[in-house]
Parts: structure tokens; sequence; C-alpha cells
């Protein structure tokens, strides 16, 4: 491609751009629908590849995939690659599971909520070609080894690892910068050394080898792709008749010859590439966010050049990014029924970290952080999410702006202090100018681009149900078998937890406390028992190759991402329901230690009949003991001592990897179907109700103002947790409908950083327009809310879901 200093590589304008989203828009928010083709042709591939190495088979699967799969470019799309054949269709993964794709399949089009279009015929087809992999997938070998009592565990909701079982880690940020600077090709001459230099007599030459091999077939798998979509260009620039879109599709070719195989040299060429990297890498496997990293950091030098060269002025680079935001919007993932209900959305978690700081500590907000943020406002689609890194040097005139954004467009941002984020690394083992570079992953997950395996939200922990097990003597008290609720299931010896005492016999609060954590250090262990048991699995059957290319580490010990050879190497579980334990602990205390008005007796005899016929106690236990979100420490240190106690018990535990165990506080919308799956709760809450989500205060029951939120959720050690924990703070529109509240907004945010907050998000819109939705949700297809740490349309999720983002405390004041 010859570009001349001054001549625009890309003609656009406002209006033309508008024109381009509008169109491209209405092509992306369509039915999503499920394509069958990756499954077939994944499951060809294995069947000609019988006895050879799984590395190979994986590189030869992904080969063949590539090569075959259905390819499209949308009319008007500046940026190419699709990962099925339509917009939002789902592709089917059946190297992690099929049985229950197999039992659920013709649920998907009618579930409550992510429904997915599939005719009868491809649900038969689909059925011959699954019944390949029975007894061969991931979740197969899994359960093949796991223990009794950790399949137990998860039966009766006490935890979850299904997500890791019929998925790929997911989790990941390339490493753009060296990817950009070399292309695969230079990575390719990299491989291709350390392949010849391998010592024959070292133990580890033949699994090396393969691996390495593995990885250039990789490679070329993955130029091949881009040269697919170079050639379909060329061919579409012959039949094109408008000379605007014929030049721009010559381009297209032109681009796609070149990248990801070479170096970018260009801003358009730069995103075309990292388009094509975390496209792939979302076809090779279906683990929850693929991230895009410090996006404003790694492009800058391609901007900055083609800027001050006159290829690229102000509207093109927009035009390009939200070209490239709209590619984002077109991945999808089916998850099964239950994976639904926790990740309703579904949470695809392609998170872009804008601001900080840079790797010396110095402000890292430059003109491209402000003209990403335009383009979305733009855009206006589910992805790609926007991580926003703050600090106590971020310029006034940032924030202002970041403000006006967010009283604007509230469900695309969430806001992260780098002043808790990077200590919190550093105390595991992240060094310092590693720490000043992390980037946002899935909902609240600060990692290093290009140096980590996270292991992000590698299973679940419900705190409430491990409360319930305590209170019960390690017996279940409450399940829910999929259609109703059930009291004393199978009778009253469901066995699950640890005995720890008859708690009627507690004469102490710091008695109940400690058996507490006895129970939590049981469910702890059970947890990382299944998690590591996956892990070996990952890596035994489904590395993740295009993974391994960019992520510093593999290539030079010759490991593959799931085997350990990121630089760092973490296991994330994520703990839910904290703040409904919480209050509950804070409710016995209160009601039956501190002030004798009922007896343990008494409570648990209310609990087992769910409330039914005792309303008034039930009211004086909402009302009379502290609540959290409101400011007061008897709650707020109870619930600094649940997350240090999960932080603790995890910090025990190393991962196959070679790397640690750290903890994370938020809910996707896990409270919902964990809640589902727990028994009442001291706290008021009826059985089956959802669980509080995150951090945030229970539903309602904070009633002084965002500031003592706020303050309440201080108490929590951010630094305990450097895959973070999220607080959900939801403005009423009228809350920011002028110059002077945006101030006091800005004014807000500096609190937010000055108390230590890991991660806030916010939800500015009314009660009123959400019930609108649910009513009428044709007028709504495209309004976004924030879930936990992601956005999600507000008329895809499931009615239990939408009804807990309604009942969330509203503000109407900052």
């Amino acid at each position: 491609m010859v570009i001349r200093e001054g001549h625009l590589l890309l003609e656009s304008g406002r209006d033309l751009r508008t024109s381009r989203i509008k169109k491209l828009r209405s092509q992306v928010l369509i039915d999503r629908e499920v394509d069958v083709s990756r499954a077939i042709l994944v499951t060809e591939a294995y069947k000609e590849t019988e006895g050879e190495h799984p590395y190979i088979r994986r590189a030869k699967a992904l080969y063949k995939i590539l090569a075959n799969m259905p390819i499209h470019i949308l009319d008007g799309e500046l940026i190419v690659g699709n990962q099925a054949f339509k917009p939002r269709a789902g592709p089917i993964f059946p190297e992690w599971q099929v049985e229950k794709t197999l039992k659920e399949i013709h649920t998907w089009s009618t579930r409550p909520g992510d429904k997915f279009l599939i005719s009868d015929d491809e649900i038969n087809e689909l059925k011959e070609v699954l019944e390949y992999w029975r007894g061969k997938t991931v979740m197969d070998r899994v359960l093949s080894v796991l223990p009794d009592e950790c399949r137990r565990a998860m039966k009766y909701g006490v935890f979850s690892v299904y997500n890791y079982m019929t998925s790929g880690h997911g989790h990941f940020i390339p490493n753009f910068e060296k990817a950009l600077k070399v292309g695969l090709n230079g990575i390719r001459n990299e491989i291709i050394k350390k392949l010849e230099s391998l010592d024959t007599s070292d133990p580890e030459y033949y699994s090396k080898t393969v691996f390495y091999k593995s990885l250039l077939i990789t490679i070329d798998a993955i130029v091949n792709f881009a040269k697919r979509y170079a050639n379909l260009a060329r061919e579409l620039a012959l039949r094109e008749s408008d000379p605007r879109r014929r030049r721009e599709l010559e381009t297209i070719a032109e681009i796609c010859e070149r990248v990801p195989a070479y170096p970018a040299r260009n801003f358009w060429e730069a995103l075309q590439s990292v388009w094509f990297i975390l496209l792939t890498a979302q076809i090779e496997q279906n683990g929850l966010s693929v991230a895009i990293g410090r996006f404003d950091q790694y492009m800058y030098p391609y901007f900055r050049n083609d800027v001050q060269n006159g290829v690229l002025d102000e509207d093109a680079v927009i035009d390009l990014l939200a070209s490239f935001y709209i590619k984002t919007s077109t991945i999808n993932k089916i998850y099964d029924n239950e994976g639904a209900v926790i990740n309703a959305g579904p949470a695809l978690g392609q998170v872009i970290t804008l601001g900080g700081v840079t790797r010396d500590g110095k402000d890292a907000v430059n003109e491209l952080t402000y003209l990403c943020l335009k383009a979305d406002a733009e855009v206006g689609l589910m992805q790609p999410d926007f991580a926003i890194r703050l600090h106590p040097k971020t310029s006034e005139e940032f924030l202002v702006f970041l403000a006006k954004y967010i009283a604007k467009y509230p469900a695309k941002v969430k806001i992260f202090n780098d002043s808790v984020v990077i200590p919190a690394l550093m105390n595991v083992g992240v060094s310092l100018e590693d720490a000043r570079d992390y980037a946002l992953l899935g909902c609240s997950e600060a990692v290093i681009p290009g140096k980590t395996c996270s292991g992000g939200n590698f299973g679940q922990i419900n705190l409430a149900k491990v409360l319930e097990l305590t209170l019960n003597n390690g017996r279940v008290m409450w399940y829910y078998d999929g259609s109703s609720f059930h009291l004393n299931p199978e009778g009253p010896e469901v066995q699950v937890g640890i005995p720890v005492g008859n708690v009627e016999g507690f004469r102490s609060y710091d008695e109940l406390w400690n058996a507490f954590k006895s129970q939590l250090a049981y469910i702890v262990k059970l947890l990382a028992t299944t998690a590591n048991i996956i892990d070996r699995v990952q890596a035994e059957l489904t590395p993740h190759l295009i993974f391994s290319l960019v992520t510093d580490g593999c290539i030079e010990r010759g490991l593959d991402f799931t085997d350990g050879g990121a630089v760092y190497n973490f296991t994330a579980p994520i703990a839910i329901g904290a703040i409904t334990v919480a209050d509950s602990l804070a409710a016995i205390k209160y009601m039956v230690f501190d002030n004798n008005f009922i007896s343990m007796s008494e409570l648990l005899k209310v609990l087992r009949n769910d409330y039914e016929g005792y309303d008034g106690l039930r009211l004086r236990l909402i009302h009379e003991p502290p609540k959290f979100g409101n400011d007061n420490p008897y709650v707020d240190e109870i619930a600094a001592e649940v997350v240090k106690a999960f932080v603790e018990e995890l910090r025990k535990y190393r991962n196959p990897r070679g790397g640690c165990y750290v903890g994370s506080v938020y809910s996707l919308t896990g409270n919902v179907s964990f809640g589902w799956r727990t028994g009442p709760t001291p706290d008021g809450r009826r059985g089956g109700e959802p669980l509080n989500d995150n951090v945030s205060p229970t539903a309602g029951r904070d009633l002084r103002g965002p500031t003592a939120v706020v303050r309440s959720v201080s108490h929590i050690d951010a630094q305990l947790l450097p895959q973070g924990y999220i607080l959900n703070i939801k403005f009423s529109p009228t809350a920011l409908n002028d110059e002077a509240k945006v101030r006091r907004f800005v004014s807000f945010i500096r609190t937010l950083l000055d108390h230590g907050i890991f991660h806030t998000q916010f939800n500015v819109i009314s009660a009123d327009t959400l019930r609108e939705a649910q009513k009428y949700p044709e007028r709504y297809r495209s309004l976004l809310v924030r879930v936990a740490g992601y956005c999600a349309y507000f008329v895809e999720l499931s009615r239990e879901v939408q009804e807990h983002i309604i009942a969330r405390t509203e503000h109407e004041s900052i």
C-alpha cells in the first residue's frame, strides 16, 4: 500500500460516518442464531487426526476451521472478520461439553433469557455431529475423576466451576504491542529459532518440539484466514458500483494481505491486525473476555503518525473506531441454561482500558483516549466495554469529560482506581512497572497485558450457602431442582459441609464466626480441588495456541498458556453474596448475642419455615440491625472480615500452572441463580430471592445516600483483591441533568478515589423507563444497562435479572 503524506487514507465526514454506523447497526442488531459450522469442522478435524498429539490436533483443527468456515464482509464495514455465519450468531464448541447441549438445545430459542434461534434441521444435524464427542470432552474427563464431595457441593449450589468445564480460559489480553511491531511472521521466526536451538537430550525436547510445531501451524492458519478476506474484498470491489466503497474494499484487500502477518504501518492496519488476533482467539476457544487491553497506549503511535502526516483526520479515526467497535458486537457465546443465568447478557468482556499511568508513573491520557469514547458515543452498542483508569493526578479536564460521558452513556463505562489496583497487584508478586501497565478484562480483573494467565472467574463460591451450612451443622436446608424449591431435601441429613457444632448451643458471636470460617475453609478447599482438576484437563485436551503466540513467556519456556507458560499465573474464584452474609451475621450478632431479642433456636425455627407466619420478626430483622451501605462500622467491619476470611483461605492453595489463588468479589448475575439455591437468610431475605450483587448493598437497604455507600465499601481492603470487586451505584437521570450536578459528580468520583474504592460503575436510568422497556421490548431493543462488570441489552435479560436491576436503590442526588 503506497501512503502519501497529506493524502487521506479514508474519506470520511460526519454525515458519511453517521450513515455507515446506522447501516452497520441495522445489520448487527438482529436476532441471535446458532451457527453449526464450527462444530462440524472441528469434529471432522478431530476424526482426521486420531492418534496425533493433542497440540497438533488443536492446531490442525484451527487450520481447518479458519480455512473453511463461512466468511462475509458487511456492506459498509471497514474492519473485517466474522466469528460466525451471521453477526451475533453463536458457534458451538463441542470439545468442552456436549451432554448439556444435547439435552437443552431445543430450549435455546424459548428460554427466559439469552435466546438463540435454531431450526429443527440444524438441531438434528448438530445432534449427529455431537455424538462423536461423548466421553471425549473436557467435562467428561473432569467428571471422571472429580471427588463426590465436590460434586455434591456443586449440586446444592455451594459453588460452581461449570464455566471452566464448559469453555476455555478466556480472560486474556494479548501482547498487542509486540504483535503489531513484528507481525506473526516475526513471531514465526522467533519460534523457528527456538525449535532449531533445542537440545535433543533435553527431557522436554519432545513436548517442546510438538508445541513449537503446533504454533507454526497456528500462524499459518491465521495468516491464511486473513488472506481469505483479502480475496473476498477484491471480489466485492470488482462488483462494486460506488467508487468510494470500491476504494474502501481495495484498501481492505491490501490491508488483509499484509496483516497480521507483517508489522502494521498505520492506524487502519494496526486496528485490523488487532481484530484478527482478537477474533481468532475467540474462534479457537469460547472462554469469556478476550480483552483489548490498553488501547490508547499501544495504538497511539500509529494514530499520532497518521494524523501528523495527514493520512487520517479525526473524522476518519472515529469512523475506523466505530467500525472496530461494531465488530466486537458481532461476537457471541452460547451458554448452557445454567450458564445463561449466571452470565446473562451474555457477559462477553471485550474490554478496552483507557487512561491511568504509564510504566514510569506519568499520566497516560492522550488525544486518542478522548476519541475512543467519542466514537463509542456514536455507536452505542453493547460491546466493547470501557474500563477507565483514574489516579490522583488525573486532570480535571478529563474528569469533567468523563463525568459528562457517564451522565449520557452510563452503561458503557466502569472506573478503576490506580492507587488501589497497582499495590494489590504488587502484593501478589507483580513488579511495579508491570503493575502500572495493568489493563482490565472480564468484569473487574486487573491483569498485565500479554503476560498473564489470570484464571479469572475460575469458579464462584456462594458465601450465603456457606452460612446456611454453618447454621445447620454442615447440612443443606434448601434445594432448588431447576423448577421448584424444597426445604430439607431428601430429609434433614444431606451433609454437604463439615460439622461445625450445633449453633443453638453457641454462647457468643465469636463462636459463630469461627464456625463460619471453618465451614468456609472446607468449601474453599473443595473449590480449589475442582479448579485444579479442570486446570490440568484443559492443559491436556485443549491447549490455547493463539493465546500462547501472543503471551510473553510461552515461547521462551516452550509451554502452552494453559500449562504455565505465561509470566504470571493466577486462579481467581469469585465470592458471591458477601454483603448478604455480612448483613445476616450482623443481624444474628445484634438480635441474638448483643441484645437477646430472640434466641438462636427461635431464629433457626423461623428460617426453616422461610419466615412463613413470622412477618413481624422478619420486618424486625430487616429494619433493626445495622445494614451495610449506611456508613455503620457495626456491619461494615463484618463485611470486611468476611472478604478477608475468603481471601486468606484462597491464599493457602497453588494452581497447576505454578501460580497462586487470588480473590475477587463480584457476581455477574450469579447472585440471582445462587439466590434460587439458597434458603432464607437472617437479614430478612426469603429463600430463593437474589443475594446482594457484587459489594453493593442489598437492594433497598442503603438509606443514607451514595457517599454513605462509599464509606461502607471502603472498609473492605481492596488491596487484598487484585482481581477486584464491583460497586454498582444507580442514579436517577435528574441527579446528573445540569452542569452544576455534573461538577458535583466529578467531586463524587474524587471521593471514590480518596476512599480507596477499587471499581465503581453506574446506571443512570429510572425504574419507570425500565418498566416501560419490559412492557414494550421492541421499542427498547438497544437499551443498555450495567449488570455486573459488564453491560447488556436490558430486553435480552431474563425477567428475574431485569427485576433485580430495577430493585437497586435509585439515588436522586449526589
